[in-house]
Parts: C-alpha cells; structure tokens; sequence
C-alpha cells in the first residue's frame, strides 16, 4: 500500500518522465525557474542527504535543457 512521506526519490532517479516533462516545459517556457523539493521522512543523515539531492539535481539539469551553465545556481 501507498504510505507518503516514504520512497521519494531524487530528480532523475525514479520512473516517472520528469527529464521529458522539464524538457518540453522549456520549449514551452523557455524562462520558467526550477525549484526542488523532495519530502520524505526518510533523510536519514541530513548532510548526506543534502549533498546527495543536489548532486542528483545538478546532474538532471544538465541532462536537460536547463542543464546551461547559466540555468545551475552553484552553492556559494
């Protein structure tokens, strides 16, 4: 059975078409700004966690039209 807050995954990581999604958003709205958030009662350690989801994130973007050097916000 469904149970929520539980098995939420990453950008890029699960089944569904996000990549094809974002994709054809961009064509679409070529200037629309992305956000992520990932809820989940499964963070385990919160610093993992973090680096974990934004390396994935990065990685996604990339994988999309988004992915530009200027589409990504390094951390500062």
């Amino acid at each position: 059975p469904y149970v929520p807050m539980t098995g939420r995954l990453a950008p890029g990581e699960g089944t569904a078409p996000i990549a094809e999604i974002v994709r054809a958003l961009g064509v679409v709205a070529p200037d629309v700004v992305l956000g992520v958030e990932v809820f989940t009662a499964d963070i385990g350690d919160p610093e993992e966690t973090v680096a974990h989801l934004s390396a994935a994130t990065r990685m996604f973007l990339r994988s999309t039209e988004f992915g530009s050097p200027a589409g990504i916000v390094e951390p500062s």
